[in-house]
């Protein structure tokens, strides 16, 4: 093949592989990486109308709470955690409450009350920097008005916007580009979810995950294509 016509195949040949990349990055699924799929039971944390106890204060909120830990499932790359989450009783005459049991988180509010559950994880220093954000399977939502907001702390928080919880199943995701804060995402100790529920909310979760940088997968995936092109212009 001339040279002229090699470097016209070659700008061809590159401007497919833009395009595919482009592509890849919407159509290429993450692979989530499980960080708490609720297998290990927790007792159910229940706040009544402003009184609570607790031994430490919610990293995230403020307020009246209640609240228990434990060891957690095998967080990212296998790490080991401590699961511990709160519940926060807001307004109305009644309670709210939250238990993880059949492999499921629920987050409950009484008729005519509001409150927040936080579930936080804190690990030993690691880098996340790598990884693309974070995700929830919503199991169930039987009234609207909840929301979800992601969180991570390293040297500072970072969190994501509050996400509404459509009533029903879904799966929800923040990608880390679209948090605001000052987390550092190469030296993390702690991370998790905040559900925030308007009057008598119930909200059931699975899966908390952590998702891959989408432009990873997108530039791996047109660089194979990349290696095949080469080798059809060796062949030539």
């Amino acid at each position: 093949m001339s040279p002229v016509l090699l470097e016209e195949e070659i700008v061809k040949t590159s401007r497919f592989l833009i395009g595919l990349a482009l592509v890849l990055i919407a159509l290429v699924p993450a692979q989530a990486t499980v960080i708490d799929d609720f297998s290990t039971a927790h007792g159910t944390v229940t706040a009544f109308s402003g009184v609570g106890s607790c031994f430490g204060d919610p990293p995230y909120f403020a307020g009246p709470f209640n609240c228990l830990a434990s060891s957690a499932q095998s967080p990212i790359g296998g790490l080991s955690a401590t699961r511990t989450f709160w519940s926060d009783w807001d307004s109305g005459a009644g309670s709210v409450s939250a238990e993880i049991t059949g492999g499921q988180f629920n987050s409950n509010r009484g008729t005519g009350v509001t409150g927040e559950h936080e579930v936080y994880y804190s690990f030993a220093l690691t880098d996340i920097s790598g990884l693309g954000g974070l995700q929830i399977d919503i199991l169930a939502a039987d009234l609207p008005g909840a929301t979800i907001r992601f969180y991570v702390f390293g040297g500072g928080l970072s969190s994501s916007a509050a996400l509404p919880i459509a009533v029903g199943n879904s799966v929800i995701a923040a990608g880390f580009g679209g948090f605001s804060g000052t987390a550092n995402l190469s030296a993390v100790t702690a991370l998790g979810f905040v559900i925030s529920g308007a009057s008598s909310v119930d909200v059931s979760v699975d899966n908390f995950a952590a998702i891959p940088e989408p432009m990873s997968l997108a530039l791996m995936g047109a660089g194979l294509v990349g290696l095949g092109a080469l080798r059809r212009w060796k062949r030539r």
